[in-house]
């Protein structure tokens, strides 16, 4: 995911996207932990991701 195409999405549309990354975090570490996983650098993706849309959170919330 875009740092350009998250700060075009709506507060909602950022909140929903962050609880999808977060679940499909749980899921990619579980995945991990079983050896289930075929290519680890998925978790550090989505990491990068919850990171990218918790930061747009919060400046938008002090900008308001």
């Amino acid at each position: 995911m875009k740092a350009s195409d998250i700060r075009e999405m709506t507060d909602l549309e950022l909140t929903k996207a962050l609880e999808d990354a977060l679940k499909k975090q749980f899921d990619a570490k579980l995945q991990q932990a079983t050896g289930q996983m075929s290519t680890t650098s998925d978790v550090k993706k989505i990491r990068r991701d919850i990171a990218r849309l918790k930061t747009e959170i919060n400046s938008r919330a002090k900008s308001a």
